[in-house]
Parts: structure tokens; C-alpha cells; sequence
């Protein structure tokens, strides 16, 4: 229902997990439940989902951006922009929702940026 029960010592607080104010800056973890009652495209209903974190894969080379950025520095021409100044210290989740009934995965449309995630039952 994107309802989350976090239980800290001896209470219980339930908290909207698409209102993601709570869960940041709440210590080292982002603390989330593991499964979540949502939509499942291939039931076609609302259904009872395991949350996980995939990791990301290398971003593909055959991309339009990338070909035409390898085209762009080839030879003895220059950057063709400004270089990046570092990395962001925090990286986008990718967190994946699995079917209980089907077994079928599929992805979070919202992504958010956090360091660490902890999945609590």
C-alpha cells in the first residue's frame, strides 16, 4: 500500500515510502523495507514485491552519445567540452521490484541518490 513500519527500540512508526524526506539523513543507512504491496505489469495487479538493489552495469559503448563522443577526441582535435570536475560522491540506486506470485522483476521508475540502503523486514 507504500506504507513502511520501521520499528526503533520499542515503537513502531509507519511512514509513506513515496514521501522519501524520512528516510534521508537518518544516520549511516537509508533503512527501507524489503518487500512493498505494488504493481506488477505482468499480473496486472497489485501484488506482494521484494525490493533489491541491482548493480549497475558498464554504461554500452554502441550508444549514440558514446559513438559520437569517441568520433569527437579521436585524431589530435581536443576535449570537446569542459572536463568534468569529479565525481558525485553519491550514486543514483537502482532498485529492482520482484514478483512474489509470478517471479518477474521489474525496475523503480523513481530513482533517488543515497550512499548506503539497508533493507529492514
Amino acid at each position: 500500500m507504500g506504507i513502511a513500519i520501521i520499528m526503533d527500540s520499542d515503537q513502531i512508526f509507519y511512514y509513506n515510502i513515496y514521501d522519501m524526506d524520512y528516510f534521508y539523513n537518518r544516520g549511516d543507512y537509508m533503512k527501507m523495507p524489503k518487500e512493498r504491496r505494488t504493481y506488477c505489469p505482468s499480473c496486472k495487479k497489485h501484488t506482494v514485491h521484494e525490493v533489491f538493489e541491482s548493480k549497475r552495469r558498464k554504461a554500452s559503448e554502441l550508444k549514440w552519445g558514446q559513438r559520437q563522443f569517441r568520433r569527437v577526441t579521436a585524431g589530435y582535435r581536443g576535449y570537446p567540452r569542459p572536463l568534468p570536475s569529479g565525481n558525485k560522491p553519491i550514486k543514483k540506486l537502482d532498485l529492482r521490484l520482484k514478483c512474489k506470485e509470478c517471479g518477474k522483476a521489474h525496475i523503480q521508475k523513481k530513482s533517488f541518490r543515497n550512499g548506503k540502503i539497508e533493507f529492514v523486514a
